[in-house]
Parts: structure tokens; sequence; C-alpha cells
């Protein structure tokens, strides 16, 4: 379950605003109140805001701002995915709950106080990963998007305040991704998806059918499918393994290519977020965020060894969930570094330096958190377990009795004090690990002086 405390986290995503717009520097905050949750951001209390909807194992919870507006619990299954729309033609929102139990999809209204299941379940038989809500008709009534984790694709149509299954994809293939939006603007929207074949192809609704509108096969299987929504007519773009950009859009009565392009630091997994770019994510690279051009990528800002399967974009930041179920925020750095101490954060009694890209602790402040002493005013001597070290400001090696021991970086003199680059503290017995994504320095002991 989801307590308060995650609340009071989870506020931030409806009430903060990007700090930073022009900034180039991004971090890692992890969000561990959030682990193992399926999450949804909708308008569903029509409210004129978004809400975060959480389901954590088989409990719901509805919040906005720092409050708790609602909650459903008992389900027969975990949830694994969530969607709103208005399946029922009254012109509000219904809430439907994808399960791991029997693939059980729910539905739920809300009547003013609580929020009540309605309608039959539908039985899918494997656990659901994504449902949306779209009227492919234009009927008024909501139809449903499925896909299970066998990559199983289905559209169920709403007939009388019922749904049945009229549309399945293609059996023995896997949907990689599945996208919904009106390409050609004339008010009907049309299914996008893609194949594990490398197929990319698009359904229209027609005649009282869904019937297929376009496809192709770009070269290499499809890494990822995104919808550019926010363009007078929508242009869709697939990523394949070979590390090519396909772009096409409808154009006078036609699907026409608008782009193709190499695009070599591309990641595995893209979104689009409208008004900042295609945020990637690499097994190589991280996460990059990168401005579309015609023919070419253009990189703002990096992450390293960061994953992500989805975003909920805010502003400037950004929450990702990776592929184990945790999540994080992606957001403006201020660029400064916090350093800890087996797990003990110790940033604001060490003073670091960064220089061309290197990090330098302050040893003589240092030393009083892992246990040794510095004497002297240069060179330095540093004390600790018998034994004793020498160091000299531009030199990049430590002396011992005589031998010199090469160091990554000189050592720096700032404002009469010494600073080492990481490296120097292995021959401490100590640990230093950089966490570039959540900028930390991580000591953690070993096993005293190596020398």
């Amino acid at each position: 379950m989801v307590r308060k405390p995650a609340a009071i986290l989870l506020c931030l995503f409806l009430t903060m605003t990007g700090t930073a717009a022009g900034a180039t520097h991004y971090m890692r905050v992890d969000e561990p109140e959030l682990e193992g949750a399926a999450i949804l951001i909708a308008d569903v209390y029509e409210l004129g805001h978004n809400q975060m909807i959480v389901a954590k194992d088989r409990e719901i919870l509805f919040m906005a701002q720092d409050e708790i507006l609602a909650s459903i619990s008992g389900l027969s299954g975990n949830v694994t995915a969530l969607a709103v729309g208005d399946l029922t033609g009254d012109y509000r929102s219904e809430l439907v709950v994808g399960t791991d139990n029997a693939g059980a999809v729910y539905f739920y209204e809300y009547d003013g106080h609580a929020w009540k299941r309605f309608g039959r379940p539908q039985y899918l038989w494997d656990p659901v990963t994504f449902l949306e809500v779209h009227d492919f008709n234009n009927d008024g009534w909501g139809d449903l998007v499925v896909v299970n984790d066998k990559g199983e694709a289905q559209i169920l149509m709403s007939w009388e305040g019922e749904l049945y299954r009229f549309w399945q994809s293609p059996a023995g293939k896997r949907v990689v991704q599945l996208a919904v939006s009106d390409i050609n603007g004339d008010g009907f929207p049309e299914v996008i998806y893609t194949l594990d074949s490398g197929y990319v192809g698009i359904l229209q609704w027609e005649d009282q059918e869904l019937v297929l509108l376009w496809e192709n096969y770009p070269w290499g299987s499809i890494d990822s499918l995104v919808v550019l929504d926010d363009r007078t007519l929508p242009e869709w773009l697939v990523v394949t393994n070979q590390k090519m950009i396909y772009g096409w859009r409808w154009d006078s009565g036609e699907v026409v290519l608008n782009r193709h392009f190499y695009a070599p630091d591309i990641g595995e997994i893209v979104f689009y977020v409208p008004d900042s770019g295609l945020l990637s994510f690499s097994r190589k690279k991280g996460a990059s965020l990168y401005n579309l051009q015609s023919s070419a990528l253009k990189e703002l800002w990096n992450v390293p060894d960061v994953s992500g399967v989805a975003v909920f974009p805010n502003g400037r930041e950004y929450l990702v969930k990776d592929s184990d179920c945790s999540y994080y925020w992606l957001v403006p750095s201020d660029d400064e570094w916090s350093i800890m101490v087996n797990g003990r954060d110790i940033s604001e009694q060490v003073d670091l330096l960064v220089r061309g890209g290197s990090l330098l602790c302050n040893l003589v402040q240092s030393g009083q958190e892992l246990g040794y002493s510095v004497v002297g005013d240069g060179p330095w001597h540093i004390l600790g377990l018998g034994n004793y070290l020498t160091v000299e400001t531009g030199s990049a090696a430590v002396e011992l009795d005589g031998l010199k021991i090469p160091l990554s970086e000189p050592i720096i003199e700032e404002k009469g004090l010494p600073y080492a680059p990481l490296d120097f503290f292995g021959l401490l017995g100590w640990s230093a690990q950089i966490d570039r994504a959540r900028q930390q320095i991580n000591f953690t002991d070993r096993w005293g002086w190596w020398l």
C-alpha cells in the first residue's frame, strides 16, 4: 500500500514546474515510494488539472496535491495497467483496471462520493500490460485497446453498453508498440502498431470495420514507435535496431515519407515529449534528450547509467519508470555533488572540486571522516594505521619511502588546502565509486590501508 508520506512526495508532480528550462545538465532523483506501482496521470475528476492514480498490488489511490481523494481496494489480482475514458457515452470519465489474475479487466465509475464497479469484467487470460480508451467509430461510446504480456493486442468495441472483441493482432506475431492517433484529420482515430518482424501498419475505421490503411517494412527490426501529435497532422516515427529513424505523415490523401536518417546515438527506447524533443534511453549512453531536426538529432543533455520503459513529463522534469518497476525523476541539476561514506551523507563536511571533468576531494576534511590525518602545509603527510604518505601540489604521484605511486590527476591546492583525485583514496583502503546519474560519490571501506 502507498502510505501518506508517498502522497506528500507525489504532490510534487502536480505542483512543481521546471526550474531550469535552459538547463543542460540533468540528474537522477529516486522515488522509492512508487516501486512496483502502476501509474496513470489524468484529470479523471474533471477538475481542470491532472490527478495521479497510483495502483500498487491490489489497491488504487487517487491523489491530487497533498491529498488522497479516494481509493479502491480488494481487487482479485494485482493491478498491471490503468486507463480512463468515456465508455458509457455520458461524457464522463470511467476508470479501466487491468490485472494479472486471468487478465481480468474491471470498470469503475465515480458516483460523486466513491468509485464503484460497474459492468461485467472482461477476462483476457494473460496479464494486461497496456490499456487505452478511444472512440474508433465516433459513436460517443469509448472502445478499449488492450495488450497483454505476450504482445497480443485486441480492440474491444462498445455496443449498447457492452464491449465485444472486434480485432486481434496477427497470431504468432508480437506487438512491440501500439499508438492511436487521427493521422489524416478525418475525426476517426487510426491504430498504428509495430510487430517483432519489423512491420509497421495502420488500421482505419471504414464501412463498420477496421481495415488496413498503410504498411511498411523499414530496414531492421523496430525498437520504438513515437507519434508527434502536436502537429496539424501527426507524424509517426519508428527507430530501428540499425539506428535508422523513419518518419511518415499524411499529405494530399496519402502517406508520405517525411524524414529518413541515420542516428547512431539514438537509444533502444524512445519517447516524444511535446515542446521538449525525443527522450531516448540507451543501454550504452543512458538517457538523452534530443532536439529532432529534419535529418539529424541534436543532444540537449545526457544522464548516464539509467534506463526507462515509461515517462511521465512534468514541465522540464520527467518521472521515469524503469524495467524493474522502480521510479525516479530526471530533474535539472545544480551541478553540486553529494558525498556518501558507507551510506552516510558527509557532503556538508567535505568540499569537492570539479576540474576538467575530474572530481577531487579536500584531503584535510575527508581525513576526519575516513580515519586519517594530514600534517604539513605542502608537502603534506597523510598519517594513519602506522603508515604515512607524502603528496605535493602539482604532482600526480604519492610518495612512500622514496617510491612514487602514480595518480590519475595531480594534487591541487585551493585556499591553502590539498585536493586529491578519487583513486588516491584506494591507497587508504577506501573504494570511491562515482554515480554520475545521481551525482554522488560513494565511499565504502574495504580493509584498511592498501599499503
